[in-house]
């Protein structure tokens, strides 16, 4: 049976957005790469993906609301965690 895509975005999206609030409580100072995205250190490259998407989006200096500060820590923060599981495949 095949995936419905917008399904399955919409449930990343909301997923992401829950563990994220839930972060920021446990982790106020966001250090962490994984809680800088908002996900799981065991989270599917997919889910990966779609965070660092849906908050680049958020935070890219070229839109209405952009801020340069916080897109470099998200973009830092992916591909951290993109060398370690890549490192960690070797």
């Amino acid at each position: 049976m095949p995936f419905d895509m917008q399904r399955v975005n919409k449930l990343v999206r909301s997923f992401a957005s829950t563990f994220e609030a839930f972060t920021e409580l446990v982790s106020p100072e966001g250090s962490d790469p994984y809680s800088v995205l908002g996900i799981l250190p065991n989270a599917p490259d997919e889910v990966l993906e779609a965070a660092y998407k849906a908050k680049a989006k958020k935070t890219h200096p070229d839109t209405e609301n952009g801020n340069e500060a916080e897109f470099k820590r998200i973009t830092e923060a992916y591909e951290r965690i993109k060398k370690e599981r890549k490192e960690g495949d070797l």
